[in-house]
């Protein structure tokens, strides 16, 4: 199935949030970043003199560093590089041919410029994701001039997005649970999110209201769509792929109306159209397809759908009480999830890997089928090649982050991957991930509402671990 349509919706989404980036780093850089701001620029930039590319990206990796040789202070020139991603991303978002492999590279480096000195404000999960994910449409944007590129790149490309969204949300499950957090096992998490979270919308009042055993049905449904929906990604059957989406989809609009985290949502949601192929899009009927694929689609949905029901109940005791209310437990030990996570993430790999080959041979064929005379052939191998090249790189640095919530299976990869990971890793082109891994108090109050101290305290638990060259915290 195609996926062009949705390559260059992902692209142009993503071009939207960057605008949103850049313009909300402009407008806040004087009172946090200025030479009189909370945390200027000039008290934790680098003095190092710059003289090369490789000393600019060494170290503390930002643009910003080479301001005094272009006379101009830190504060002047972070408002600069802002000013120009605004322009850009405005420009990618507002004429759709503009948004080049030049272009996606220079908001790359402009955001990573403005991250690296950015500090605690800027030490969250949507910072690092956007980095991941800017850098993934650098390589995903390279389109020689011929025809069919589009479908030469956009198979292998949806992959690459595809992976990323997998390994965020695998993670930002496994995490909360592997942290020991008794909020989580407990399934009470939400009784304390909606008071507790930085920015609350004034729906989150109304949700915070709903009865208890609601509430733990909601997070039992998170843990379903971040940990077990995941695996379902690569199953190559139309429902299961539409599922897997609105699932996606459900969780991060409940997110949006009930609390701000700024971008975070929206690029997931982003990363989420990797689930979608360009039928999915249209209201024509497509070609009919034979009677015996038609039952075996069915048949695959229908055991992957009742087995994920099954586990459902199972693994959380659910059961229907009077007026059907629906009580809920974890029934699984720190074990079965310790067991459960070390076989996930054997299985993801193997998964992905064979994926990959099969989306690099895909890229060949196309390149073979799509493009116009022995020239344009070449050259579509060419660019099948480039791509595949960055795709497999960006997939063997992620495997060490992708295995951070098991430390001995992390050491265990092989020198060479972790060589890989060890040499980018001060640019963020991949990250591990894992939102509200642990709350960082728990309510001492007998019910929700009493008392405005613990509303008012804050969860540091959305904040993603520094880099290794600024860490100064343990993360949440």
């Amino acid at each position: 199935m195609s996926q062009v349509m949705v390559f260059n919706r992902f692209l142009s989404a993503l071009n939207f949030v960057y605008l949103i980036a850049f313009v909300s780093i402009y407008v806040q850089l004087p009172g946090l970043y200025g030479d009189n701001g909370i945390l200027p620029i000039y008290a934790s930039i680098s003095n190092d003199e710059v003289h090369s590319v490789q000393q600019l990206f060494s170290g503390q990796p930002s643009l910003l560093r080479l301001a005094p040789q272009l006379g101009l202070s830190y504060a002047q020139a972070a408002e600069l590089v802002a000013s120009l991603g605004c322009l850009l991303a405005f420009a990618a978002c507002a004429l759709p041919w503009f948004g080049s492999l030049p272009v996606y590279a220079l908001l790359w480096l402009l955001y990573l410029s403005l991250f690296s000195v950015g500090q605690t404000f800027m030490w969250f999960q949507w910072d690092i994701l956007l980095l991941e994910a800017g850098f993934l449409a650098i390589g995903l944007s390279l389109r020689l001039p011929i025809e069919g590129s589009d479908r030469v790149s956009s198979g292998l490309g949806m992959f690459a997005v595809k992976w990323l969204l997998f390994r965020l949300m695998l993670a930002s499950g496994v995490v909360k649970l592997t942290s020991g957090c008794p909020t989580w096992w407990g399934l009470t998490a939400l009784d304390w999110h909606y008071e507790s979270q930085c920015l609350p919308t004034p729906l989150a009042w109304f949700s915070h209201q709903l009865p208890p055993w609601f509430q733990a049905l909601c997070v039992v449904a998170t843990f379903v769509i971040e940990i077990a929906v995941p695996f379902l990604f690569f199953v190559p059957v139309r429902a299961v792929r539409k599922f897997c989406f609105f699932s996606q989809l459900l969780l991060q609009c409940s997110i949006i109306v009930s609390g701000n985290y700024n971008f975070f949502n929206l690029l997931t949601i982003c990363l989420c159209l990797s689930l979608l192929h360009d039928d999915d899009f249209s209201t024509r009927k497509g070609p009919r397809r034979a009677a015996g694929l038609k039952l075996l689609e069915w048949g695959i949905s229908a055991t992957l759908f009742v087995g994920l029901f099954y586990l459902t109940v199972r693994l959380f005791s659910l059961s229907v009480g009077p007026g059907f209310r629906v009580n809920s437990k974890v029934a699984f030990s720190m074990n079965d999830l310790v067991k459960f996570n070390r076989s996930g993430l054997v299985l993801s790999v193997y998964v992905g890997l064979a994926w990959l080959v099969y989306e690099v041979l895909a890229a060949v064929v196309r390149a073979a089928l799509h493009c116009r005379g022995v020239l344009g052939r070449l050259l579509g191998l060419l660019q099948a090649m480039l791509l595949s090249a960055f795709v497999a790189f960006v997939f063997t640095a992620s495997l060490v982050p992708h295995a951070a919530t098991d430390e001995a299976l992390q050491a265990q990869l092989p020198y060479a991957v972790r060589s890989v990971y060890g040499r980018t890793s001060g640019l963020e082109i991949v990250n591990s991930y894992g939102l509200f891994r642990r709350w960082c108090w728990r309510a001492r109050t007998a019910r929700r509402g009493r008392g405005l101290s613990s509303a008012s305290r804050t969860s540091r638990a959305t904040s993603a671990e520094p880099p290794a060259w600024r860490r100064r915290t343990s993360p949440a």
